[in-house]
C-alpha cells in the first residue's frame, strides 16, 4: 500500500506564495517612503518576493527538491541578485 505524504497538512497550499509577495509588500513601502518614486520600489523589490515566495512554499510543502545544492545556490544567487538590484537601483535613483 502506498503512503501518501501532503507535507503539513495544517497549511494550505499557496501560503509560502502569499508570505513572500506580502514581504514584497512590505519592502515596497518601505523603499517607497525612504526614495519617494514608486516605480523604482516596485522594481527593487519584486525580485525578493517571488524569490522568497518559491523558498517558502516548497519548505511548507515538504518538497525536497530544496535540497538538491544546485537549487539551493541558484535561490541563494537569486535573492543576492534581488538584494544587489534593490541596492543598485535605490542609489541610482537617490544620488544621480
Amino acid at each position: 500500500m502506498k503512503n501518501s505524504e501532503n507535507g503539513n497538512p495544517k497549511v494550505f497550499k499557496g501560503l509560502g506564495f502569499l508570505l513572500g509577495f506580502a514581504i514584497a509588500i512590505v519592502a515596497t513601502i518601505a523603499v517607497f517612503v525612504l526614495s519617494n518614486n514608486f516605480g523604482i520600489s516596485i522594481s527593487a523589490s519584486v525580485p525578493i518576493g517571488i524569490t522568497l515566495g518559491i523558498s517558502l512554499e516548497q519548505k511548507f510543502q515538504g518538497s525536497k527538491d530544496i535540497v538538491n545544492p544546485k537549487a539551493t545556490k541558484m535561490l541563494i544567487g537569486l535573492l543576492s541578485l534581488g538584494v544587489l538590484a534593490f541596492i543598485a537601483l535605490f542609489f541610482f535613483v537617490n544620488y544621480f
